[in-house]
């Protein structure tokens, strides 16, 4: 689990945020997040040439009290594991 709640992270820290592995829940609460990145739940590329997804074991996101005014804001998210 891991609180990022009211920090003021960017598109580029959610997506460095991606590389951990074993995270399982994740609050970024409070960002002012106004969109996400497109490629969030998407792959990439390892030093090694590997192809990895990001959070590949994220069960619960929390994005409450951000700006995402618009369904489109969400798409990003369609990458995820059910």
């Amino acid at each position: 689990m891991l609180d990022l709640s009211y920090n003021k992270l960017t598109k580029g820290d959610l997506l460095q945020l991606g590389f951990l592995r074993n995270l399982k829940v994740l609050y970024l609460s409070g960002n002012n997040l106004d969109s996400l990145p497109e490629n969030l739940a998407g792959f990439y590329i390892t030093k090694t040439g590997f192809k990895k997804r990001r959070f590949p074991k994220l069960e619960i996101l929390c994005l409450d009290d951000n700006n995402l005014n618009n369904y489109t804001a969400f798409a990003p998210l369609a990458g995820l594991k059910e």
